[in-house]
């Protein structure tokens, strides 16, 4: 009886190494899923040594549902090198309408990335005014 026991116990982990087997064999066949590429990465110093296609493109494009920039973006490449807007009324949807200068840089997001932006002491001349970067769809 102990034999039995044994030989039972041994052909149960032979079939379970069998569907092992076969389960390696399958998921090494299976495709694999290609991760989306990351977009290319942008900086912008506005110090002269940016790309110029990139920089216009950069200062031509705006947010969706917002006006076009109003000619009050001005590059200063003079060091440490500075993107200076002008700002103006209006207020991203769907608190208010007419924003101006909100530029935009579009690209797919499928993983992690980083954004980063220095504000230099904002000069605003009106009450309620506001500077930042808006990051989403």
């Amino acid at each position: 009886m102990h034999q039995r026991r044994h030989d039972l116990s041994v052909q149960i982990y032979l079939r379970l190494l069998v569907v092992v087997a076969i389960l390696l064999v399958g998921a090494s066949m299976a495709p694999r899923l290609a991760a989306a590429a990351a977009p290319a990465q942008l900086d912008l110093e506005f110090d002269g040594s940016d790309n110029a296609a990139s920089l216009s493109a950069f200062l031509a494009t705006t947010l969706p549902g917002t006006n076009a920039p109003n000619g009050g973006a001005t590059v200063h490449t003079a060091a440490p090198g500075t993107l200076q807007i002008v700002t103006s009324a209006g207020d991203l949807a769907p608190f208010g309408a007419g924003q101006d200068n909100a530029l935009a840089y579009q690209y797919d997001s499928a993983g992690s990335y980083t954004i980063g932006a220095r504000l230099l002491k904002p000069v605003f001349s009106t009450p309620y005014q506001s500077a930042g970067i808006y990051i989403g769809k």
